[in-house]
């Protein structure tokens, strides 16, 4: 699933790691669909489609992040915040993969049709 963007020099809720990739996630469960909601502070606002029960929430988001950066799901780890909100997921992917998944990553927010921040 690759995009035609360029890939950003910085993104504000991402950062590149040694063998990898860390995202800072704002989660908001039971939603409609699993989707990007915007920006909040320095995290990816993500409604997911699944109950913060038993990590099903966690383990839905997981599985929708591997679909948008086209890795497979054991690459994602969830390092911070799993019973909490604020998430902090780990991509780890071959130094020669990283600038692909740097410009997935980045190219999650904002979509392709643009829009605005949330707080």
């Amino acid at each position: 699933m690759s995009r035609p963007h360029a890939v950003p020099a910085t993104c504000p809720y991402a950062r590149c790691v040694e063998g990898g990739v860390e995202l800072q996630v704002a989660a908001a469960p039971n939603a409609k669909r699993t989707e990007v909601a915007g920006l909040h502070a320095d995290a990816l606002r993500v409604r997911v489609h699944a109950p913060a029960v038993e990590g099903r929430a966690n383990e839905e988001l997981l599985r929708w992040l591997a679909r948008q950066l086209d890795v497979p799901m054991s690459a994602l780890t969830l390092v911070r915040g799993a019973q909490a909100r604020r998430k902090t997921v780990r991509c780890a992917v071959a130094a020669q993969e990283r600038d692909a998944v740097w410009g997935r990553v980045c190219a999650l927010w904002p979509p392709e049709g643009g829009g605005e921040a949330a707080s």
